[in-house]
């Protein structure tokens, strides 16, 4: 909560030069102000943020695609750059067959990975490119002229990992029980917890309960106790990230745990003080 309200409020703004939009955002609502923002500070559809975003990273899966165009099985989430828990994720490829052997994906709509005999991965643009006879990448274009991976040897090849699950059926209704849960363990008054889950206390307590000051002070401390635990767990399971915020905030953590870790002293009698005294004697 302290991040957030430093650069508060976080207003939307989808809109992207040249009058186009990014593609995972709208342009319906722009300037609104949301908490969690993407690309070019524009906000995530609804339409298919659980689809691209949500269930990959519960599930470890990209969801299986019906209909008419574009069908698609289910696929397993990749990531690549794993030094860095959880590493970043990448396009995806066919999930394997068990008791076959892989053979990496080619051809159009497949992201390469690796290269073969014919073709290289290129280390500047990263696209996929013939090899010449002396087994280094043909001349090619990039954005602003000839590519600087041209002639060259292709890039290594990419190591890849599966994405590690979150937790597996879990859906964005099912952060409200877990809020709710949180607030009851808490004990965070009723009026505010059914105020703060969108509902309308009945009876005479709905009546004459109001929330005060001293309540939303409460919530929010055990709120901000509760994220800066979950930031001292997420340092003990890898103390960076590839989320630029997040890894600023565990870099944090680090730099406060290093400062508060005690100082050993020599017990007497041991180590170098002793030595030192027994000269001194």
């Amino acid at each position: 909560m302290r991040p957030l309200a430093a650069s508060w409020p976080p207003a939307c703004r989808t809109a992207a030069p040249n009058g186009a939009a990014h593609r995972f955002s709208q342009t319906s609502t722009p300037g609104r102000e949301y908490v969690f923002l993407g690309p070019g500070r524009g906000h995530f559809r609804r339409s298919n943020y659980s689809e691209r975003f949500f269930r990959p990273a519960a599930d470890g899966w990209h969801p299986a695609r019906e209909g008419k165009h574009r069908p698609r099985p289910a696929v397993p989430v990749l990531v690549k750059d794993c030094e860095v828990f959880p590493g970043q994720p990448v396009p995806p490829w066919p999930a394997a067959t068990p008791g076959q052997e892989f053979v990496p994906p080619t051809g159009r709509g497949f992201p390469r990975y690796v290269s073969d005999p014919r073709t290289g991965r290129c280390p500047a643009c990263g696209h996929a490119w013939p090899r010449r006879l002396d087994g280094k990448l043909i001349s090619h274009m990039a954005r602003e002229g000839r590519c600087p991976g041209s002639g060259h040897e292709p890039a290594a090849d990419v190591t890849l990992a599966s994405w590690l699950p979150v937790r597996h059926g879990l859906t964005p209704y099912g952060l409200r029980h877990g809020h709710q849960t949180w607030m009851d363990e808490d004990g965070i008054p009723e009026v505010l917890k059914t105020e703060r889950m969108g509902h309308e206390m009945p009876g005479m307590h709905g009546v004459y309960g109001h929330v005060s000051p001293a309540m939303r002070a409460d919530l929010k401390a055990a709120l901000q106790q509760r994220w800066e635990a979950s930031l001292r767990e997420r340092a003990r399971l890898s103390p960076r990230s590839t989320v630029p915020a997040l890894d600023a905030l565990l870099a944090a953590q680090t730099a406060a745990r290093s400062r508060s870790a005690p100082i050993s002293v020599p017990k007497p009698g041991t180590g170098e003080g002793a030595s030192a005294g027994g000269n001194r004697g």
